[in-house]
């Protein structure tokens, strides 16, 4: 009974911190945030102004991290490392309680496997996490390249890379926007911050939960590459 309960609050705190139901109460949208008057750019008016990536946690998973004086990267926060690692452990934990009782209440070579099938998903799921988590995002000025990803780029028109790496050069502008993600338990703002290049098109950076984060991170990417920020949220 103890072990189902535990199953029962993870399932929930899964769902609510990492639900990404497409099906949401509405879809936030700028109303009359972004005029002229405050983004005077061409490229601004060209820009999508909706959310890019679906989904994102509550809380912040990244940090930016200043490597050396020429690169920038996004590290996973600790809560990011740990949520993660807690989940395969009470996983774990299960599974051998699990193990342990059923070898006292069944005979040798009758243990029912699929009883470990539940801490298994949820082992999988954890690392998962994990990785995705702690997924190089790199800005590295002595390369001129934005990517992320383990490996670093090493032919720079690599179809392959389209969306992963981004020359400098292309980079126009830091975008901020939110998302309300809804969902059976609850509802909260995700925050993304996003590439604008050139030709208006966009690629993601970070998506999160907490604001002020993104935006101290973004202000040091904008000096740090030396193009502007735009955010439309309203100050809080």
């Amino acid at each position: 009974m103890f072990n189902t309960l535990i199953f029962g609050l993870y399932i929930i705190i899964f769902i609510y911190v990492f639900n990404k139901n497409k099906k949401r109460s509405r879809k936030e949208k700028i109303h009359g945030a972004f005029t002229d008057r405050k983004i005077n750019d061409s490229i601004a008016l060209k820009t999508n102004w909706k959310h890019l990536k679906g989904g994102g946690a509550s809380f912040a998973t990244r940090k930016l991290v200043e490597v050396s004086r020429s690169r920038y990267e996004f590290k996973p926060t600790a809560m990011a490392r740990l949520f993660p690692l807690l989940f395969i452990a009470i996983a774990v934990g299960v599974g051998c309680t699990a193990v342990s009782f059923f070898n006292s209440s069944f005979s040798e070579g009758l243990f029912p496997i699929t009883f470990l099938l539940v801490p298994l998903i949820f082992v999988i799921a954890g690392v998962f996490m994990l990785r995705t988590f702690s997924k190089p995002i790199v800005f590295d000025k002595s390369r001129g390249f934005f990517w992320k990803g383990y490996k670093e780029p090493v032919l720079a028109h690599d179809e392959r890379q389209k969306n992963k790496v981004i020359p400098f050069r292309e980079i126009h502008a830091l975008q901020i926007i939110k998302e309300r993600i809804s969902g059976k338990n609850g509802s909260y703002y995700s925050y993304e911050l996003n590439l604008v290049l050139q030709n208006s098109k966009r690629v993601n950076v970070i998506d999160h939960g907490n604001l002020n984060k993104i935006r101290k991170d973004a202000q040091k990417l904008s000096i740090f590459l030396g193009v502007p920020v735009w955010d439309v949220i309203q100050k809080s």
